[in-house]
Order: C-alpha cells, then sequence, then structure tokens
C-alpha cells in the first residue's frame, strides 16, 4: 500500500468513527524525494584561507600566552629588597650581585654612626644617594636598580670601606647572591706581656758593631 492509500485511510476511518492509530502514518520519501532534498540542502564547506587564518590565530594565542607567562615569571625575581649590613668593619656583603628592578637598602649593626654614599656624575655633582646618618640599628632609604652595570657605594666617615653592586647588562635578571655572610666577634688584642711563660720570644737588646 502506497503512502498516498495510507493517509486517505486514516482520514477516512477517521471520519467514520472507525478505529485508526494515535497519529497518522507519516509518509515515506521515495528515494527520488532524498535526492530532490540533499539538491536542496546547503553544504558547509571550509576554504584554505579561512583554515590558515584559524592557524595563524591559534598559533599566535600560543604565542601571546607563553609570553605572558614568562613574564610572570621573570617578575617573580623583580621587586626584592636586599639588606647590606654596615658597621666600622665594613660593608657586608661587599659584592651584592641583584638582577634589575630590585632594591638595596643599608643597615648599621655597629656601634657607632654610619652613612653611606653614592657619589654623583661630575666633580662637583650632589650624591646620587645619601642614606644620612644611620644609627646603631637604624637602616637606610630603599635604592632600586632600573639599569645594568656597576655601582659603587662607600662609607661617608670611611671611604676606603666599600660596597659594590653588580647588575647584568645585556639581559634584566640572573641569580640574585646579596646576603650578609655569617661574621664572628671582632678579635680580642692579645694583652700585653707574655701570657704564658717560657712560650714567648726573648728579644735581645742590639749590639752596636764597627763599621
Amino acid at each position: 500500500m502506497g503512502a498516498a492509500s495510507h493517509t486517505h485511510e486514516w482520514w477516512a476511518n477517521l471520519r467514520t468513527g472507525g478505529a485508526s492509530p494515535r497519529t497518522p502514518p507519516q509518509p515515506v520519501a521515495s528515494s527520488v524525494q532524498w535526492v530532490r532534498l540533499a539538491q536542496r540542502s546547503p553544504i558547509y564547506t571550509v576554504s584554505p584561507m579561512k583554515i590558515r587564518v584559524a592557524v595563524a590565530g591559534f598559533s599566535l594565542l600560543l604565542i601571546c600566552g607563553g609570553a605572558f607567562a614568562f613574564h610572570g615569571a621573570a617578575d617573580a625575581s623583580r621587586g626584592k629588597v636586599f639588606t647590606v649590613e654596615l658597621s666600622e668593619r665594613g660593608f657586608n656583603p661587599q659584592l651584592c650581585r641583584i638582577s634589575r628592578d630590585n632594591y638595596v637598602q643599608f643597615k648599621n649593626v655597629g656601634t657607632t654612626i654610619r652613612r653611606v654614599i653614592l657619589p654623583g656624575v661630575g666633580a662637583n655633582a650632589q650624591p646620587a644617594f645619601d642614606s644620612g646618618d644611620l644609627k646603631p640599628g637604624d637602616t637606610s632609604n630603599q635604592q632600586v636598580f632600573p639599569h645594568g652595570g656597576t655601582v659603587k657605594f662607600h662609607d661617608n666617615y670611611k671611604p676606603e670601606l666599600t660596597v659594590t653592586v653588580l647588575l647584568p647588562v645585556f639581559t634584566a635578571e640572573w641569580e640574585d647572591i646579596c646576603t650578609p655572610l655569617a661574621v664572628g666577634p671582632a678579635p680580642t688584642p692579645p694583652a700585653s706581656g707574655c701570657p704564658v711563660k717560657g712560650l714567648c720570644a726573648v728579644v735581645l737588646p742590639s749590639i752596636a758593631r764597627d763599621r
């Protein structure tokens, strides 16, 4: 029985009160109808240009994501504050190696007033950094170093005491090494005379001789 006659029978039974299914039967499309439907259905195609654009966009996303991740890792090693100790015996450490965009401050761990100076450029230039007088236990203000190179500070009251801050030139960061070394107490000067009898050298008087 064809699809059209089956549908006609369903409506006839419905009008006469005869038995009929709950829903009208669905006609079955013939092979010719399926071919016509396929011809009318649009087929979505992707051009090679669209594929290249999509690949380029994904590659750019990966590159930008990697750059942001690297930038975040680099920032983690910047903005740190390093403390250099200062006393009558000198700076500790005497060489401070740090990455750019980090800070250095000076702490007086001695018993007398100290003052840290970074000379300016030129004969009569003002100091590029001046901590002012630091009493024992005081910490100076912080100095940032955004550029690479070598910077040398000295003690204003004892200029032979110096500390060198070393920064990378061809890169923005490297391994930071700026930790004060453990320093023991100042050595006690020896007492006058011979503390242990029999272990001291005997000083003989000078003997004149003829020429």
